[in-house]
């Protein structure tokens, strides 16, 4: 229920984000609030602090969804901005989630729940440091 209150109003303040930052640097804050969620359910055992990590969950889905739909639409074709669209949820929750969940039940037989959120923690981390790349060469090119 946190983590739903806190997408709730992200994604109801949607419109004022994206037109502050931009939906590449939303969907970079998006997989950034991973970071810290992922590590920390990984080694915390307070069921307060995980109830509260949980809102991160909300930042992260809200920024990454109004981020998302957003760059499609900028880089759709005009005769087909919402076939482009729905290629979002298709690769995040369709094909994406397949693979993440077969991958973390063959990963399960060898390594324990909690050291999976830590190296999905380094994984954000990762995908992190490619966003930051990807977006400041943008910016360079742009300017």
């Amino acid at each position: 229920a946190t983590g739903v209150m806190a997408e709730v109003f992200v994604l109801g303040f949607g419109r004022p984000l994206l037109d502050r930052f931009g939906p590449r640097l939303l969907i970079l804050v998006g997989v950034a609030s991973s970071l810290p969620r992922f590590w920390l359910t990984g080694t915390v055992e307070s069921a307060e602090v995980l109830v509260l990590l949980q809102s991160l969950h909300g930042l992260g889905f809200g920024t990454f969804w109004v981020g998302g739909v957003a760059f499609l639409s900028e880089i759709a074709p005009k005769e087909a901005p919402n076939a482009t669209q729905s290629l979002l949820p298709a690769s995040a929750f369709g094909a994406g989630y397949l693979l993440s969940m077969s991958l973390a039940s063959t990963v399960f037989q060898w390594i324990k729940p909690a050291q999976l959120f830590q190296y999905l923690g380094v994984g954000s981390a990762l995908t992190i440091g490619a966003g930051l790349y990807i977006w400041r060469r943008e910016v360079t090119l742009n300017t």
